[in-house]
This record gives C-alpha cells, structure tokens and sequence, in this order.
C-alpha cells in the first residue's frame, strides 16, 4: 500500500516522530544494531501479514495510522516492536501484529546483524495493512516541507558500487566445488612455491576475473585453468546477492600440489 505523494508529506510530518521526540525503547537493541529504512528492509520480507483488529476495538471506516518501531533479529525474527504514535487502542493490536513479521536476514559484509526500523500500519475497516511512506522530496538547503531538517539515518550500509572484498577465508567457507591445478610437466621435478591470484565472483558464485599477483611463472597457468573452474555459493549482501573480490592462494609442492587460502597450511 503506497501514499499519494501529498499524503507523504503529511504522514511524514505527522506520524513519524520529530528530532524532539524520543521513541519508546526497543527491548534488545545492542552496539551491533544499524538502523535501516523500511523501505529497505520490505524487500526482505518473508512474511508480512495483514493486521487484524480485536472485536472489542470498534472498526473505523476512515483510515487509522500507527506508527511502529521494530528491531529485527539476525535470524529475520521480529525481537520487539513499540508503538510511537497512534490511537492507543490500534497500537497493542498493531505492535502485536508487527511480531508475527519475518524476514531474511539483513547482512552486510556477509555477516547477519540484527536492524530496527520503523513501519506506518494504517487500519480501516478492522484491517491494518503496512504503508508505504516514501521520504518527502528535501529543498534546498537539506530542509524538508515542513521546515525541519532532512532526517538523516545513522548506520545504514551503503550499496556496493563494485565488487566487495571478501578475506580467503570466508571465501573458501563458501567454495563447494573445487578442482585440483595438475603440476605441470616441465616444472614437477624441480620449481615449488605460491601461485597468488586476484579473483573476481560473480553473483552466481562463477570465476569472472583471474589476475596474477605473484608466483612462478612456469606455475601460473596450471592455477589459473584449475581456479577458474572453482564453484562458490553466491554471497549475500542485505540478503541479496552481489559480485566478490578476494585474493586465492594456490600452493604447488613437488609432486603434491595444493589450493589454498591465505591462511590455510598446504600438506
């Protein structure tokens, strides 16, 4: 449910809480907690019920708006939600309702991190349905309609605009097919040593780019054709995937060659 760009500016100045307003505290909040619009949060939606009103809250033919903060767990589950404004009797069923959501998780840099945000329930007709409220055009200035400074939201992980470095590790934590480089001839008896490639993975965890940092030269060759066959879960970013870059350590011993990461032994 999306509101008219004029009921944007007046649910915006209305119902979401001014710099001077303090939201009642969300029961879980840690240091590790980023803050996130709900616009961005939606897209990892799970589920995201309507919101039925108890019988013993007399339905409203005209629309109903609740304005509700939630903080979201890094398993998706919805921990706590507090109403900030609305009628007092659309706020329990409201907050109430908001618990039941579920989502991926919200990941960045590849590791789940609990959010919390905040989300306009309008109710009509004994139904709450979630809103979307898009942020009112700023002017000049930074200033908003309404005179007050353009909200700024604290902590938000920005998009990729390329790829995103990954360490070896949690690269090879997410390889699940792997082929061996085979020595090569000339060089079986006599050169050993590090073949260190620079990778590029695309969405859909292939090889996009291979570029040699260092390494015997006669060895490069047999890592490059092994590597570039090499299969990786996709890496999610915000529970979407994304292209990776990450450094491969590929280790030849005479007569036993090795793929490894960075920080990993060859036998």
């Amino acid at each position: 449910m999306r509101a008219s760009p004029v009921a944007a500016l007046l649910l915006s100045a209305s119902l979401l809480p001014s710099a001077a307003q303090t939201p009642p505290a969300l029961h879980g909040v840690t240091p590790d907690t980023i803050e996130v619009p709900e616009r961005n949060l939606h897209p990892l939606a799970i589920a995201e019920a309507d919101i039925t009103v108890p019988s013993m809250t007399a339905p409203s033919t005209h629309a109903i708006f609740v304005t509700v903060s939630y903080l979201v767990s890094i398993t998706g589950d919805v921990q706590d939600a507090v109403a900030v404004s609305g009628p007092a009797a659309y706020q329990q069923p409201a907050t109430d309702g908001v618990k039941q959501w579920k989502y991926r998780p919200y990941t960045v840099d590849g590791d789940p991190r609990p959010v919390k945000s905040m989300v306009v329930i309008a109710f009509q007709n004994g139904v709450g349905k979630r809103i979307e409220v898009p942020p009112p055009p700023p002017l000049p200035g930074g200033v908003i309609a309404g005179g007050e400074m353009e909200p700024q939201v604290v902590g938000t992980a920005p998009q990729p605009t390329g790829p995103v470095r990954i360490s070896s590790d949690k690269a090879a934590g997410m390889l699940i097919h792997k082929v061996d480089p085979e020595y090569p001839p000339e060089a079986i008896a006599r050169i050993q040593g590090t073949v260190i490639l620079h990778a590029v993975i695309s969405k859909e965890g292939t090889i996009e780019r291979l570029t040699v940092v260092s390494g015997p030269p006669m060895l490069t060759g047999a890592a490059i054709d092994a590597v570039r066959q090499w299969r990786y879960r996709p890496y999610l970013l915000h529970g979407e995937p994304v292209e990776v870059e990450t450094t491969i350590n590929v280790n030849f011993t005479i007569n036993t060659p090795r793929a490894t990461g960075d920080d990993q032994q060859s036998q």
